[in-house]
């Protein structure tokens, strides 16, 4: 009679090893010197504000350039703009392109429009970002939006 080896014991003295070394690890681990995810949170909450407007209501149609009555409007919204840390502009929807311009380059062309004219208004140009996550080719009205953020100095 032949004794033959088997070798699921090895694979299971393995996994057993792996396992002790990984509780090891974790034991190991010092969490008290690090602030609670929900401590660093709550230390830097933002107010956050939003303005939607039509692109139709600022801009020239199959255009990047803003119409008077769109350069009124935002003129006007600008001098409250001025309190806060972060201005976002986005685009949301699609806009059908030119024969100078396909529909990705004219919506980044009438946010850039929309950053000029907030910068001539005194606006600090490194508050301003662009954001293009909400472009799409769905067939719905485009909408210019600004994001207004104020980050709350921390409570020490």
């Amino acid at each position: 009679m032949r004794l033959t080896r088997n070798g699921r014991w090895s694979l299971a003295f393995a996994d057993l090893t792996l396992l002790l070394l990984g509780f090891t690890a974790l034991q190991g681990l010092n969490t008290e010197d690090r602030p609670a995810v929900t401590d660093e949170y709550s230390e830097h909450q933002q107010s956050v504000e939003s303005i939607e407007i039509l692109s139709v209501q600022l801009f020239e149609p199959q255009e990047a350039m803003i119409t008077d009555v769109g350069i009124s409007r935002l003129q006007n919204l600008s001098s409250d703009m001025k309190e806060y840390d972060h201005i976002q502009i986005s685009l949301d929807g699609a806009t059908q392109g030119t024969k100078r311009l396909d529909g990705w380059e004219l919506s980044a062309a009438r946010m850039a429009s929309v950053g000029r004219l907030l910068t001539s208004q005194g606006i600090d140009p490194k508050n301003i970002e662009f954001d293009i996550s909400q472009l799409s080719a769905e067939a719905k009205p485009q909408m210019l939006t600004i994001r207004l953020k104020n980050e709350a100095s921390p409570s020490r």
